[in-house]
């Protein structure tokens, strides 16, 4: 170091309680010495420096698992959405933007009465509120309005979720088309009615 003019230098452990992380070096071209306060302060430096790696080590493990359960979800084939404790909508899988033509970007942040029509919204803000007093699973059918614009018939299941201190957190939905199911019903019912009037 020598011979780029530095003259003496000083280093303290860049540490979070016993993990090491690394070493903070600060070196001087003057003739003066470090004083104590320069260690101190360079102390503090490193001090910060090892909470910002702890911190950004934390947050590239958080987003690291985010986008995992995002493939997870992504991969099923059923639409599924997630909202907070005030029905603001938090997330949703791919299905779910296909079956309503409804983006994530456009759906996270709003409510039901931001994405849907009232009368409907009206159905699931009722159904959303009944589970958060009554937690527990909930089933039920209504309809939807699908991304070419008809109603479909669909069940919804939903279920509340939890944060790490076992708070209520909001609740996750799955939506399963019943369309055909009920069309095949009306059918049947149809086809009854006809052989019984015979």
């Amino acid at each position: 170091i020598a011979d780029e003019g530095l003259v003496s230098g000083m280093a303290v452990p860049v540490q979070i309680k016993d993990k090491s992380l690394g070493v903070l070096y600060a070196f001087n071209r003057r003739k003066t010495p470090f004083t104590q306060e320069d260690l101190n302060t360079l102390a503090l430096l490193g001090n910060l420096a090892a909470v910002e790696i702890i911190r950004k080590h934390s947050s590239n493990a958080l987003e690291s698992q985010l986008n995992f359960l995002q493939q997870l979800i992504d991969a099923i084939p059923n639409p599924i959405f997630f909202k907070d404790t005030k029905g603001v909508y938090r997330g949703c899988n791919t299905a779910f933007e296909s079956f309503t033509g409804l983006t994530k970007e456009i759906m996270v942040g709003k409510t039901v009465y931001e994405a849907f029509p009232k009368d409907l919204a009206d159905i699931y803000y009722k159904a959303d509120n009944s589970l958060f007093q009554n937690l527990g699973v909930q089933i039920y059918e209504t309809t939807m309005v699908h991304a070419d614009g008809t109603r479909r018939n669909v069940m919804f299941n939903k279920a509340p979720f939890f944060d790490t201190r076992g708070r209520l957190a909001g609740l996750v939905g799955v939506i399963l088309d019943i369309t055909e199911r009920k069309k095949a019903e009306e059918k049947q019912k149809e086809s009854n009615d006809y052989l019984n009037k015979i």
